[in-house]
């Protein structure tokens, strides 16, 4: 009785959270949540949608990027946003007045491929992801009315799993929204998710385009410190990004670290 309570009293509030950022509206509810975090930043190269993300004051490709998960289990960070006159040459805004759809993906990470990965942050001299073969589940939702939510949900498994709309772009190609993330146990509960960190890759896009690389989001679940969390991210961009030569080969050297120092 007491795990039904629980189960059902996590399911309210969830939805009750998601409905508060579909109902008031992405840029309201990112006003009291944003502060401290970093939203993706879209655009555009040679046809093919590109996600960034700004560190330190420098824009560049997103590889890979931390993320909190709350006690709650629900995140509304990051978010996804445009700043096309900070971009580097070459890169523009989305397409105006069009919609950006994401997909989750499966990767590759030490000769696993996963589309939701989980390190126990034990140890940051000997960090190793695996998929998540537990029951968790990872969840993006964004609730567009009352009675409409769209979700997308990764469980560990080696498929690519198709997302949703996030927002439409305004005449001037501006978007700045949030979308709800959450996560769930085997029992649709969250007694049983295991503090750690987890990993999870999205790409976007929009009509006309070729979709964005992968982006791999790494969220940690519990108290692990900054170090730990910071670690993992940097492991995971090593994974992702081929060595100098082997980018060098693929034509891919201006998109390795493509950024430029913001004018404050």
């Amino acid at each position: 009785m007491n795990t039904l309570k629980n189960t059902l009293k996590k399911s309210l509030m969830i939805g009750g959270v998601v409905m508060a950022t579909g109902i008031m509206g992405s840029q309201a509810f990112a006003e009291d949540h944003h502060h401290g975090h970093s939203d993706i930043l879209l655009g555009i190269k040679d046809g093919q949608m590109i996600a960034m993300v700004e560190h330190g004051g420098v824009i560049e490709k997103l590889v890979a990027m931390g993320a909190e998960m709350p006690e709650s289990y629900y995140a509304t960070n990051p978010g996804f946003g445009v700043e096309a006159d900070e971009y580097d040459d070459g890169i523009t805004a989305p397409l105006a007045s069009t919609d950006v759809s994401f997909d989750f993906n499966a990767f590759e990470l030490g000769g696993t491929v996963s589309n939701l990965f989980y390190w126990d942050a034990s140890d940051v001299n000997d960090i190793a992801f695996d998929a998540v073969n537990d029951g968790t589940m990872f969840t993006a939702a964004r609730q567009i009315s009352p009675f409409e939510t769209y979700t997308a949900t990764v469980n560990g498994g080696t498929d690519d799993v198709d997302g949703f709309v996030i927002g439409q772009t305004g005449a001037d190609s501006g978007l700045h929204q949030h979308i709800g993330f959450y996560m769930l146990d085997e029992a649709n509960g969250t007694d049983n998710i295991k503090d750690g960190i987890y990993a999870v890759a999205m790409s976007f896009s929009q009509e006309g385009l070729t979709a964005s690389d992968p982006g791999v989001l790494v969220f940690a679940v519990g108290e692990h410190g900054e170090a730990l969390h910071e670690a993992a991210v940097a492991f995971i961009e090593g994974a992702m990004v081929p060595e100098p030569a082997s980018l060098a080969l693929l034509g891919l050297g201006g998109l390795a670290a493509i950024g430029r120092r913001r004018q404050k």
